[in-house]
């Protein structure tokens, strides 16, 4: 009998963590198209948007989950919402980039600090159905712990 490889876990969790991220930003694609002028500016935006969740997600899961162990809850979530408002800060400006690059300054702008607000909003649905997930998947043993020295 073959003996699978000590990292054919490893290799599924990313494979099914890099899909789940590919339906993630179809979905977002078209529910948000309605929001944005094209379609080229609703793609970049949405892909960065998909890009810097499942920054802040990978994030809460493996190096902040060590923290946790080391520091303490309080800490932990300190710096996961330090983590995500870094993130939710450079997220907007990229953005609005996008959309003077592609487009024009986008004069339906809801304002710097809403978008931030409800971009911060979606980072931590996000993260808190990923933790949900992952949650469940170890409870299952469907997927290893994250690794805690």
């Amino acid at each position: 009998m073959r003996r699978r490889p000590k990292n054919s876990a490893l290799r599924w969790s990313i494979a099914g963590q890099g899909l789940a991220w590919v339906v993630i930003y179809v979905f977002w694609l078209i529910t948000l198209r309605a929001y944005h002028p094209t379609w080229s500016v609703a793609a970049w935006a949405t892909l960065l948007l998909v890009l810097f969740y499942a920054a802040a997600v990978t994030l809460a899961l493996y190096p902040l989950a060590r923290l946790r162990s080391r520091r303490g809850p309080a800490i932990s979530l300190a710096a996961l919402l330090a983590v995500e408002a870094a993130l939710t800060l450079a997220i907007v400006p990229a953005i609005q980039i996008v959309y003077d690059l592609l487009w024009h300054p986008d004069p339906r702008r809801f304002g710097f600090w809403t978008n931030v607000w409800t971009d911060f909003a979606g980072m931590n649905v996000h993260v808190l159905i990923a933790a949900g997930i992952a949650w469940l998947l170890r409870r299952r043993r469907f997927a290893p712990a994250p690794a805690v020295r």
